[in-house]
């Protein structure tokens, strides 16, 4: 179903065993311009970077 969204990648977190334990996302309206969702795109990806190394996980 299609109301308008946009939706990116999502990131999964990983604990200290390699599992996978979580995922995060963001959405937003097609009134978004590419260029401000690519840098959105960019902190999702650190902050399931960082979120993971908290847990354990090492890249």
């Amino acid at each position: 179903m299609d109301h308008g969204e946009r939706r990116t990648d999502i990131t999964p977190i990983f604990n200290g065993r390699e599992e996978c334990v979580a995922a995060i996302s963001i959405s937003g309206v097609k009134r978004f311009q590419d260029d401000s969702f690519e840098a959105l795109k960019r902190h999702v990806k650190k902050a399931g970077e960082e979120i993971s190394a908290k847990l354990g996980h090492r890249a």
